[in-house]
């Protein structure tokens, strides 16, 4: 790839090191680490376009994070975006490798520059394994409204190979988790009415004597999201959890769904953020 040459540092955690970067050779990290490589090639552009997008509203805004070590975005996926090398990415392919590279490069490159603007800005171009079946409002997960961040339908988190799965926990120890996280007390019940949002996660779940939200009970319990429902059987709980992930912005297996439908990148784009434009940017535009 043409090497641009305008600064971009990476702090990478597994070495504890900030390195000088090119922008597109860390895209292209990203979207190996991030999308399988097996998913269509509209939909590898896709993610290509919001890895990009996801890099530039950090750099446009100038938010510093003490986290990064001086790196303008850093390689953990729980706090920014997952990214590996070119070696590691074949090492995991094995047999593809060679496919399956000039794939998610072609991904890159057919996008190159192309950023998701909303009002003229690069956008919080947040993504998710899959939801369940719709994606989020932010208001319902963080708590803000963001105007391009909206829910919307995704049928094709459905075609994810655990869409639905289920968790298992005693009882006695489910009341010990939600004493010692939401000071939950037990006297009057159980479980009790539970508050759904649009895209169908839990709002709220009376939990005991507390109304707890349940972006927060999907944190205390380890669950793939908060779109879950319990049932009782004998002296245990069964969660049985759809989706994975926080549920806003881009599902990436209802991106490739959309795109085996004959969707072209952009038009996944602007299905999963509402309203948006694509404009080219370079790194040192104002």
């Amino acid at each position: 790839m043409k090497n641009d040459s305008n600064g971009l540092n990476v702090y990478f955690v597994n070495e504890d090191k900030v390195k000088p970067m090119n922008t597109e050779s860390y895209i292209l990290g990203v979207v190996m680490a991030e999308m399988p490589a097996s998913f269509e090639l509209e939909a590898l552009k896709a993610q290509s376009v919001a890895a990009r997008t996801y890099l530039y509203e950090k750099l446009f805004s100038k938010a510093t994070n003490p986290e990064h070590k001086g790196g303008h975005i850093c390689t953990d996926p729980s706090h920014c975006q997952a990214y590996i090398s070119v070696e590691e990415a074949k090492e995991k392919w094995g047999k593809n490798a060679s496919f399956y590279f000039r794939k998610c490069k072609k991904a890159v490159e057919a996008t190159r520059g192309i950023v998701a603007q909303y009002e003229n800005k690069p956008i919080k171009a947040v993504f998710h394994a899959y939801a369940s079946g719709k994606t989020e409002n932010a208001k319902d997960v963080w708590g803000s409204d963001v105007a391009y961040l909206k829910s919307v339908d995704s049928p094709g988190d459905k075609s994810a190979p655990e869409f639905l799965g289920t968790y298992t926990i005693e009882i006695s120890e489910f009341k010990r988790i939600a004493t010692e996280k939401f000071g939950c007390d037990f006297k009057n019940g159980l479980i009790g009415e539970v508050k759904y949002t649009p895209g169908g996660s839990v709002d709220v779940i009376q939990i005991g004597d507390k109304l707890v939200k349940g972006t927060k009970v999907r944190e205390a319990f380890s669950l793939k999201s908060a779109c879950f429902k319990i049932n009782t059987d004998g002296d245990s709980l069964i969660f049985e959890v759809k989706g994975y992930g926080h549920g806003v912005g881009m599902s990436q297996y209802g991106a490739n769904h959309c795109a085996k439908a004959g969707m072209t990148y952009d038009e996944i784009l602007k299905k999963y953020y509402t309203g948006i434009e694509l404009k080219k940017m370079n790194f040192n535009q104002e």
